[in-house]
């Protein structure tokens, strides 16, 4: 999810638990979709209340999604600087 994360950057997260914690709307979550896709985008609301809009900063907003599980991000490590 360009520009918050670039390639190469190492994100943490700790998956307690399956499903989705309403905690978690607003944040930037590691998220599995139900048909098995895994993205880093930022949590939202769906249209009801067993779908999600995840929303990203370069892109449409992915609207009424089925979940697996969603995660907020722990910590991100950037990509390790280049040596010219």
């Amino acid at each position: 999810m360009l520009p918050k994360f670039d390639p190469g950057d190492i994100v943490f997260i700790s998956r307690e638990r399956d499903g989705v914690d309403s905690a978690d709307l607003g944040s930037y979550c590691a998220i599995r979709l139900a048909t098995g896709e895994t993205y880093l985008k930022i949590l939202a609301k769906g249209s009801a209340s067993d779908v999600f809009t995840l929303r990203s900063l370069n892109a449409a907003d992915m609207e009424d999604v089925s979940l697996e599980w969603a995660t907020p991000i722990r910590a991100i490590t950037p990509r390790a600087a280049r040596r010219f």
